[in-house]
């Protein structure tokens, strides 16, 4: 039996949680009082400042996606080269040898 760790995060899980950033969620939010004051209300309808903020919202999300996602997959790639011992009783001595080779009861 092998013991194992977390599983990885898919990269979509990164994506959402970048979306729903507390900055993100302010600049929705911001964005849907300007979509009521700026397209709803008026007769002549401005997405100016909307799709500004979608801008905003855009980048501020894949810039995070990015960082989280590589910096994620850096961290996976170190703790491969980590090895991981334990120190165990065989044939009465303690000797050391590596954590997959333990037999779980």
């Amino acid at each position: 039996m092998k013991l194992r760790g977390a599983k990885p995060k898919k990269w979509y899980n990164y994506l959402f949680e970048s979306l729903i950033s507390p900055f993100n969620c302010i600049l929705l939010g911001i964005m849907a009082v300007l979509f009521y004051t700026d397209v709803y209300l008026p007769d002549t309808p401005s997405y100016a400042n909307i799709i500004v903020i979608a801008i905003l919202v855009l980048s501020s999300t894949l810039l995070e996606f990015f960082e989280e996602y590589r910096s994620n997959k850096a961290a996976e790639k170190l703790k491969e080269l980590v090895a991981t011992t334990a120190n165990v009783l065989r044939d009465g001595r303690e000797v050391q040898i590596p954590i997959r080779e333990i037999a779980l009861r």
